[in-house]
């Protein structure tokens, strides 16, 4: 419900934070189907642990955790 709040909005920023965990392959198909629409005339920031994701987005930052 919460990722069909943040879609239906019209904000200028759209941050998604792990939005395909507990999704099976089909959940993240749609998904990234869904954001790809909406990303549309906004920003959008979402991090991922996910590579699927990835084929959605303009531009791509790693993190690499320093130990």
């Amino acid at each position: 419900i919460a990722l069909l709040r943040a879609f239906a909005k019209d904000a200028p920023l759209l941050f998604l934070d792990e939005p395909l965990s507990a999704l099976d392959e089909d959940g993240i198909s749609r998904l990234i189907e869904a954001i790809n629409q909406v990303k549309e005339n906004r920003i959008t920031i979402i991090t991922t642990h996910k590579k699927e994701i990835l084929a959605a987005a303009d531009e791509i930052i790693q993190m690499n955790a320093i130990n």
